[in-house]
């Protein structure tokens, strides 16, 4: 895991903030940035697969990957304050300074954009998101029925779907995105919710708004405790709302991802080497995580050994990797005789590291409403006493 690495493991990146902050607060950053560099995994797999400027590609990918690491070293200034006593200060300042020095990395790969790109439409973007988020927080915790919770939630979701493609299309990008669009902004839709869900009980604390409230008739105030109304929730008809929901929308990422190969005027070849290089960006230049860790060589070789096979096993494997990740790619015959005729170790190489990128997202994020209700309910049990 990220936080067992050490010293000689951090990346070169960042390694100004890295050398500034405390050494307990080092871990917590690795994890930004593994997360984050899942964000410029699009911008680079787009932009090789039409440019083939890998130099490009990872100046796209990490623009997208600092404004998620500074975002969140500054939520948690905002998140953690109230926690913090005699180091109130400094924890401030650490996070604050934080978040501004990898927002001035952020700068410098903008000024490295080649000329053909429109700087002022990604800063724009930018701005967008600092600019919701402080809308979302001055909500008043009004009493909003699903379809105004449904509107706030993809606005959440789709501000953020939209810098990563907005940095592609800020270029030369030749094909129409849309479809990527509709699957990115879906795909935050549902983690978003999912994340809504997991927070029901800060929600109702801090008396937000948050759109599971909206698929139950009563609301935590008619109850004595969080624990009562979180009960009362889990045991209504809003989990099944919620399946329906997320259901919904994942069927939408697949025909929009279906539209987009078939629309694509790319070989397979082209597709494959552009995920890989942008794998391979990724381990390479962000991720702390070494790949046997997370994907043992026993797997690789039943990978290898799976797409050696005959169709339905080769279908199993794809199956099982797909079934693990957000993005549900629809598996079609086109899809398996693509890869029939690719070069077999680079599709391996691609399906090893996939996993490795799936299960760090596993470790860090629930990407399902099954099991975000199951932390749920899990953490029914052990919140303090407190009125609804």
């Amino acid at each position: 895991m990220a936080d067992a690495s050490t010293d000689s493991d951090i990346k070169p990146m960042l390694a100004d903030l890295f050398d500034a902050i405390p050494r307990e607060r080092q871990s917590t950053l690795r994890q930004y940035l593994n997360q984050g560099g899942t964000f410029g995994l699009i911008p680079y797999y787009l932009t090789a697969l039409d440019s083939e400027n890998r130099a490009t590609a990872e100046t796209t990918a990490l623009i997208p990957t600092y404004a998620f690491i500074a975002s969140s070293v500054h939520d948690d200034a905002i998140d953690e304050i109230d926690t913090r006593d005699s180091d109130r200060k400094e924890f401030l300042n650490s996070h604050v300074t934080g978040g501004d020095i990898v927002f001035t990395h952020l700068m410098e790969e903008l000024r490295s954009l080649p000329d053909e790109y429109d700087v002022e439409r990604i800063t724009t973007k930018l701005r967008e998101i600092g600019s919701g988020q402080l809308r979302e927080e001055a909500v008043s915790p009004t009493n909003p029925g699903p379809e105004e919770l449904v509107s706030r939630t993809e606005e959440r979701g789709v501000t953020w779907g939209e810098l990563p493609l907005t940095v592609v299309e800020s270029g030369p990008y030749s094909s129409s995105l849309e479809a990527i669009r509709v699957s990115s902004e879906e795909t935050l839709f549902v983690l978003t919710v999912i994340d809504d869900i997991e927070d029901l009980p800060q929600d109702i604390h801090n008396d937000v708004a948050s759109l599971p409230l909206a698929y139950v008739e009563k609301s935590p105030e008619e109850f004595n405790t969080t624990q009562e109304f979180l009960t009362y929730f889990l045991e209504s008809d809003a989990p099944e709302h919620l399946r329906e929901l997320a259901v919904e929308r994942e069927s939408r990422i697949e025909t929009a991802l279906e539209r987009f190969y078939e629309e694509t005027p790319h070989s397979d070849e082209a597709h494959l080497g552009a995920a890989l290089d942008a794998l391979e960006w990724y381990q390479r230049t962000i991720c702390s995580v070494p790949v046997d860790e997370t994907v043992p060589p026993s797997r690789h070789s039943e990978i290898r050994n799976c797409l050696a096979a005959e169709r339905p096993e080769q279908e199993r494997l794809v199956r099982d990797i797909v079934d693990d990740t957000p993005i549900q790619v629809p598996i079609t015959d086109q899809l398996l005789s693509g890869l029939d005729a690719l070069p077999s170790s680079d599709v391996a190489r691609m399906f090893v590291l996939l996993t490795h990128v799936e299960t760090l997202v596993q470790r860090n994020l629930t990407t399902s409403v099954d099991h975000a209700l199951d932390n749920l309910r899990d953490t029914v049990d052990t919140l303090p006493d407190q009125s609804g």
